[in-house]
């Protein structure tokens, strides 16, 4: 496994600088008498994990784990002994909890508005920016206008460090109707007979909303504060598609070395 975490050299006073941690852990070079430094910019507690990968004399793994409070402040932690905590790659494997990135988004409310470009179902999320990234959306909210525009509102707000809200929405398809008369025999654990027994007559109704395509942006609100806009976006001009993994990091770390 390569080391994720470059060892920065503080013999000359260097002022470490800080990486987004990887929600999948990260690791570093045993040598050296590093020292881990995280930073948490979250809301909650982050517990960082220093994998114990060879039993003491017991049989026994021991990881060592300290907790960095919601304050932005950097914990130090090592350097380790590299007898019990170095793999086989010579490094040392970091994990968090519960994460490293910022919360996506509660829903926003959107509703009907004015005259206007939009027309359909539309599905709508909102997502986070901060300095590292941007989260993934929101729960949907669904509205449904008639060359309206759209009326957004409630529009959430972030945690302290958000520097921008994203506004996506996405036409679905009309719903989609079906009937099912069919008699159906279902058999659980066994193999279905050639001929119905004990068969299902009733009539069912199937109804299903499909939704295509991927939600593309609206609008980005440039502050955290804003809580409304009036989405008068044609479907044809709306941007670029919605993060689908997280990136707006909280935590942030460091390895230093003499």
């Amino acid at each position: 496994m390569v080391a994720s975490i470059a060892p920065q050299h503080t013999t000359l006073g260097l002022t470490p600088v800080f990486q987004a941690a990887l929600a999948a852990g990260d690791t570093y070079a045993a040598g050296g008498a590093p020292t881990l430094q995280v930073k948490n910019a979250g809301t909650v507690p982050v517990t960082v994990t220093i994998a114990a990968i060879t039993p003491c004399s017991q049989g026994v793994k021991h990881p060592l784990s300290f907790v960095v409070a919601a304050t932005g402040i950097a914990e130090l932690y090592g350097p380790v002994t590299t007898l019990y905590y170095q793999d086989l790659s010579g490094n040392i494997e970091v994990s968090y909890s519960p994460s490293t990135v910022q919360p996506a988004p509660a829903a926003a409310v959107v509703a009907s508005g004015a005259a206007g470009l939009p027309n359909g179902t539309y599905r709508c999320q909102v997502t986070f920016v901060n300095a590292l990234g941007e989260t993934t959306g929101s729960a949907d909210a669904i509205v449904t206008v008639a060359s309206q525009q759209i009326a957004w509102s409630s529009i959430p707000l972030g945690q302290a460090g958000t520097t921008a809200r994203n506004l996506y929405r996405v036409l679905e398809t009309a719903t989609d109707a079906a009937k099912l008369t069919e008699s159906a025999t279902v058999s659980v654990g066994t193999a279905i007979p050639s001929a119905d027994t004990g068969a299902l007559g009733e009539t069912a109704s199937i109804t299903q909303a499909v939704k295509l395509g991927q939600l593309r942006l609206v609008t980005t609100l440039a502050d955290n504060t804003t809580t409304t806009f009036t989405d008068n976006v044609a479907d044809a001009a709306l941007g670029a598609g919605i993060p689908l993994t997280n990136t707006a990091s909280v935590v942030t770390v460091a390895v230093t070395a003499p």
